[in-house]
């Protein structure tokens, strides 16, 4: 799914994201940058549902 930027370089948050996370207007997100570069975005006040894979933790690290 995509959206536009307009020139204020706003955004709309698709509904399906917005259903998902549970916002409502007057709602406070969050956004992130992971370490691929992709843009995460939280319900503030809300636990990040977002869960590492299980080779999170090891990436960036090399043990010889």
């Amino acid at each position: 799914m995509s959206t536009k930027f307009t020139s204020k370089g706003q955004v709309t948050i698709p509904e399906r994201i917005r259903d998902a996370l549970n916002l409502a207007p007057g709602c406070s997100v969050d956004f992130a940058v992971n370490r691929e570069g992709d843009v995460v975005i939280h319900k503030v006040g809300a636990r990040p549902s977002y869960q590492p894979d299980r080779f999170e933790s090891a990436r960036g690290y090399y043990c010889a």
